[in-house]
């Protein structure tokens, strides 16, 4: 019987441990989401900045080929 509580107390240890690394991962992934969310945020900002650069460029290609015609 004495042996059977020492394996329920190490069973019960290892479980607040796993508990423990558990609670760990979660709030590093719940981070690690936020910044990729950030992140997407970022990049699609750049991307559409890019866009309209572009397109004022393409804007311009055009109006300096139409008055040279």
């Amino acid at each position: 019987m004495e042996e059977m509580k020492k394996e329920m107390v190490q069973l019960w240890r290892r479980t607040v441990v796993v508990e423990e690394a558990e609670e760990r991962l979660c709030s590093q992934l719940a981070e690690l989401e936020v910044e990729s969310l950030d992140q997407a945020r970022e990049y699609e900002s750049r991307i559409l900045f890019l866009v309209d650069q572009i397109s004022r460029l393409s804007s311009s290609s055009l109006e300096v080929i139409v008055s040279n015609s």
